[in-house]
């Protein structure tokens, strides 16, 4: 996160990791990222949130044990 002189939030930065049902279920529903790859929307959800804030990056990872261990969704 990133604060001004008032210690008000002007930017965050979020990683967020989970299962994705659609990397799962339907990979080729998947949409690409700023940087062409594609990630799984749902798995995500909450990272954007209703708070304001400034400025927010949202890091989408899938998590490998999650997949390998049980069925998203």
């Amino acid at each position: 996160m990133a604060f001004h002189d008032k210690k008000s939030v002007t930017a965050m930065e979020h990683h967020a990791t989970a299962g994705s049902p659609t990397q799962e279920l339907a990979p080729g529903f998947m949409p690409k990222g700023v940087n062409d790859e594609p990630y799984g929307p749902f798995a995500i959800a909450g990272a954007d949130h209703l708070y304001s804030g400034g400025a927010q990056k949202v890091r989408a990872i899938s998590n490998d044990v999650a997949m390998g261990t049980f069925r998203p969704g």
